[in-house]
């Protein structure tokens, strides 16, 4: 049987690569059957994450490369899965055909570059494909590009040192950016949101926990894992989940989808688990050899019969973490506690009066509106179904306007403040009642 070979290949941009074979590829190829080994000096190796094949062709999406640094790409077979054809050819690993040198592009940062390629547009030159001419054009500007950076570093070698507050960066496609001034030599802050920007946010829990809550709390919802081992690259490996984010908090779901279709969801409650710091989860335990963005499954999970996840399964897992790139200012903290209040006595003959508490909310925290007291008649058949007549139509409550007809009252939620405008004189509704 003959052997598959590779045709050709060629590096598109800095992180795709696009490989062509003499036969169409088996579907189980993938990104375990590549590595990107420098052959420069302090340039590290590259990393293959992604690949789709169509047909006899393959598209690896990598890491940056390192702008005309060599490296050798390596196709290779593993001992889960053959280098292999849809027909059962196997890649021929002579160590020369199935280990090519490619070379990084050109940074695409070079604006210098992508000017002078444009100038060349509608001209009978090719510089859209690896000729001679590109070549050229490369080496040209890649030293104007250079000279000008150079000239930048020579300005700010005059200054002491200068505070650039809030420049904003866009992220290329390159391995590496630069900043707007050269000879930057500290990074005092990153961050999406520019220095003067004042985030306003809220918790808000059924019930106070015994363990402390953390206000950086930021919350991932179902993060899909799989399985990883010697070969094959994932995010869990036996009994220990790695998550994307670090400083995880508290473990809120997780749910294990097997291979042959069944799935269960892990008792957090009944098994726990372990994390390196397990002071905000009443749930979780401590384990200190544990990284701050991984979970281990608790032994006596195992004891009682969990199936741990292996390759080919899937974890699902919602969790918090704590966001350390939030600032919290401590003067503008508050905290807050909702409770309901039913039936409390108001004070007879009165338009205007105030209620055993001041700040009227909802049930989400939000200031009360129009409707959310009712003033109850205790003298109605039975007690306390329908509404004090002195209490019929609630208006918005306005210091300009208040009350001025028989029946009509307002609140004002903010200061737990009551304005009516009748009264009533039968005895029997001296008082009445409130919630």
């Amino acid at each position: 049987m003959a052997n598959l070979r590779l045709l050709r290949f060629s590096v598109v941009d800095s992180i795709t690569i696009k490989l062509v074979f003499t036969e169409s590829l088996d579907s189980r190829v993938g990104v375990s059957n590549f590595s990107i080994i420098s052959s420069t000096l302090n340039v590290p190796d590259g990393t293959v994450i992604a690949s789709s094949i169509d047909n006899e062709e393959i598209t690896l999406k990598v890491l940056p490369l390192t702008p005309f640094a060599v490296y050798k790409l390596k196709l290779f077979s593993t001992s889960t899965t053959l280098f292999r054809s849809v027909n059962g050819s196997v890649l021929l690993e002579d160590g020369a055909t199935n280990e090519p040198l490619i070379s990084g592009p050109s940074n695409p940062s070079n604006d210098i570059l992508n000017k002078t390629l444009r100038s060349f547009k509608n001209t009978p030159y090719d510089v859209d494909n690896p000729t001679l001419i590109r070549s050229i054009i490369e080496a040209n500007t890649s030293a104007l590009y250079r000279l000008r950076n150079t000239a930048s570093q020579l300005k700010t070698d005059n200054y002491i040192s200068v505070i650039k507050t809030d420049e904003y960066r866009t992220r290329s496609d390159g391995p590496y950016d630069r900043f707007g001034n050269e000879g930057v030599y500290e990074v005092i802050r990153v961050s999406k949101y520019p220095s003067d920007f004042i985030g306003e946010t809220s918790i808000a829990l059924t019930e106070f926990p015994r363990q402390p809550v953390t206000l950086q709390r930021a919350i991932v919802q179902n993060e899909v894992l799989t399985g990883s081992n010697d070969v094959i690259s994932g995010t869990f490996d036996g009994n220990i989940l790695t998550l994307d984010h670090n400083n995880v908090t508290i473990i809120t779901n997780i749910i294990v989808v097997y291979q042959a279709g069944s799935s269960v969801t892990y008792d957090l409650e009944n098994y726990g688990f372990q994390l390196q710091d397990s002071r905000y989860d009443a749930n979780a335990s401590t384990f200190v050899q544990l990284q701050s963005n991984q979970v281990r499954f608790s032994q006596r999970s195992l004891d009682l019969g969990f199936v741990p996840p292996v390759i080919g399964d899937r974890v699902i897992i919602s969790y918090e973490y704590k966001n350390t790139g939030i600032d919290i200012d401590e003067n503008t903290v508050v905290v807050s506690e909702l409770k309901p209040q039913i039936r409390e006595v108001c004070p007879p003959i009165a338009t205007v009066f105030s209620l055993e508490n001041d700040t009227i909310v909802k049930a989400n925290g939000a200031i009360g509106s129009v409707g959310d007291i009712v003033f109850l008649d205790p003298k109605s058949t039975p007690p306390f179904s329908a509404k004090h007549p002195a209490f019929a139509n609630e208006t918005v409550f306005s210091a300009e306007k208040l009350p001025s007809a028989p029946g009509y009252y307002a609140v004002d939620y903010e200061n737990g403040k009551v304005y009516v405008f009748g009264e009533d004189n039968t005895q029997e509704n001296l008082s009445n009642f409130v919630s």
